[in-house]
């Protein structure tokens, strides 16, 4: 019992410690990023339906524009800080699940194994 606790009280630290070195990052923003950041937008003025150019609808998945318009309005930040905290926040709960399921399935030596793989991930270090 004592040797799961100090697992868990390593992992806090651990991801605690990935959370934080991501979130002193710079955001980089990729074209789709203002894609969702508009539609975010639009969503809080109340349009629910966003054209873009002129031309055609926006053909995005709603839920990560909706995030990001609630974060906008619950936090009252601007929406690309919104967007990069949702997605430090959803990599870091990566790692999380991901840990917590190789603990249970694989034991705790590899459990650390794959944390540390999802962690050191150069797509999500570079876009999480």
């Amino acid at each position: 019992m004592i040797n799961k606790k100090i697992h868990i009280i390593i992992l806090i630290l651990f991801i605690t410690g990935v959370f934080l070195s991501r979130v002193t990052g710079k955001p980089i923003l990729q074209p789709d990023s203002f894609t969702y950041m508009a539609t975010a937008n639009a969503m809080l003025e109340g349009n629910w339906y966003l054209e873009m150019w002129g031309r055609v609808p926006v053909g995005v998945p709603s839920f990560y524009p909706l995030l990001i318009s609630w974060g906008t309005s619950w936090l009252g930040i601007e929406n690309h800080v919104t967007a990069f905290l949702i997605s430090v926040l959803s990599s870091t709960f990566l790692i999380l699940l991901v840990f917590l399921w190789a603990a249970r399935r694989l034991g705790w030596g590899w459990a650390w194994v794959a944390a540390s793989l999802v962690a050191f991930n150069t797509s999500l270090m570079f876009y999480g």
